[in-house]
């Protein structure tokens, strides 16, 4: 048996029971860049779809778990509120292709239903690149666990460190 590198802190914690459980949350997505006070998510039309939107002032929870990794070793879970979109860098090219499709669609039927346009043709490629995009979030603080009178609860602080995400 494997003994943990923390004791008391991945799977079997308040914060993978409370905040992270398979049935309590939905992943959209990764963090891009994040700084002190801003996360930039990286997010997909599919994930938005699947979670049932994201509006604007959502809020989110952001741990430095990999995305491809079952580890449930995270000591500390970030808040976070959906302000906007933000730009991503391929942002401008996978714009000029959407258009480009688009003027396509639009000169190629004489009278084109809103159905022909907004269903352009597209290779799945291409398809799938402009179906990401950025959400830029504000931090509001950092969920940890801690020990209170020898009981571990979920403590929230408005301080993030930011070296794991980066």
């Amino acid at each position: 048996m494997q003994m943990p590198l923390i004791p008391g802190v991945g799977a079997g914690t308040l914060l993978e029971s409370e905040l992270l459980a398979e049935d309590r949350s939905v992943r959209i997505g990764a963090v891009h860049r994040l700084d002190y006070g801003e996360a930039i998510v990286l997010t997909h039309d599919r994930w938005k779809f699947d979670s049932g939107g994201i509006p604007q002032y959502a809020f989110l929870l952001a741990t430095a778990r990999g995305i491809d990794s079952d580890s449930h070793d995270d000591d500390e879970v970030l808040l976070l509120r959906v302000e906007g979109t933000a730009p991503l860098a391929m942002e401008a090219d996978l714009h000029a292709v959407r258009e480009e499709a688009l003027r396509a669609a639009l000169s190629q039927h004489d009278n084109p239903s809103p159905a022909v346009v907004l269903d352009v043709d597209l290779d799945p490629f291409t398809k799938n690149r402009v179906s990401f995009t950025g959400l830029r979030c504000r931090i509001l603080g950092t969920f940890y666990e801690d020990d209170v009178d020898g009981h571990r609860t979920l403590q929230f602080g408005a301080d993030v460190d930011n070296e794991r995400y980066s």
